[in-house]
């Protein structure tokens, strides 16, 4: 399997700087009106989010956040849902969501070959 941490090799990015080049690509348009959004629960809704928000959010009580690559996968063949659980691995993905619409799963095939560890 590859190294699941893929971005190791480039430089963070800070939020201030992800504003910055998103404000270059809008050619003079106003960032807060052409991106930001209200949701029908009053929640101004930004066009990313990065590791930074969650610096002074009183709600999330984690001492530090790891953000990690997933992917989700819908079970309806076994088999093919484990390749392609194996492929999201070997591409990077650092965890996987499986979505199982019935009952009773051979769990044994859906997880042939992947590291639970």
């Amino acid at each position: 399997m590859s190294d699941p941490s893929l971005f190791k090799e480039f430089p963070e990015v800070s939020a201030k700087q992800w504003k910055q080049k998103i404000q270059v690509d809008l050619k003079g348009a106003d960032y807060n009106d052409s991106l930001i959004w209200e949701s029908p629960e009053s929640i101004k809704v930004k066009p990313f989010y990065h590791a930074e928000d969650l610096q002074n959010a009183s709600l999330f009580q984690s001492k530090s956040t790891k953000w990690k690559i997933g992917q989700e996968l819908y079970v309806g063949d076994v088999a093919k849902t484990n390749q392609n659980a194996l492929n999201a691995l070997e591409r990077g993905a650092e965890s996987l969501v499986f979505l199982v619409p019935k009952q009773p799963m051979d769990w044994s095939r859906l997880f042939k070959g992947v590291d639970l560890e």
